[in-house]
């Protein structure tokens, strides 16, 4: 690849790599930075802060609401998590 890139200015990138064998998409990711860093996603607008998420997941794990599923302790009693983690 480096006899390409050194080459490359006075015959062309193509001229280069097509006698060489060497495929287009093969080149040219050869030129990307090896390692790019994603950068962090921001956390959604409406996710649950770390003091939330804690009172949330004590309150499910009480023993009453240990084998339902998730939408159930809501249904039964709204009042109480309303205000922790509104359905969406």
């Amino acid at each position: 690849m480096r006899i390409v890139e050194e080459t490359s200015s006075v015959d062309g990138v193509y001229a280069t790599y097509v006698p060489l064998a060497i495929a287009t998409p093969s080149y040219y990711r050869w030129l990307r930075p090896k390692h790019m860093v994603q950068p962090a996603r921001p956390p959604p607008p409406r996710a649950l802060t770390g003091d939330e998420c804690r009172v949330l997941l004590d309150v499910l794990h009480e023993e009453r609401f240990v084998d339902l599923t998730l939408a159930a302790p809501h249904a039964a009693h709204p009042e109480r998590f309303t205000s922790r983690a509104p359905i969406r």
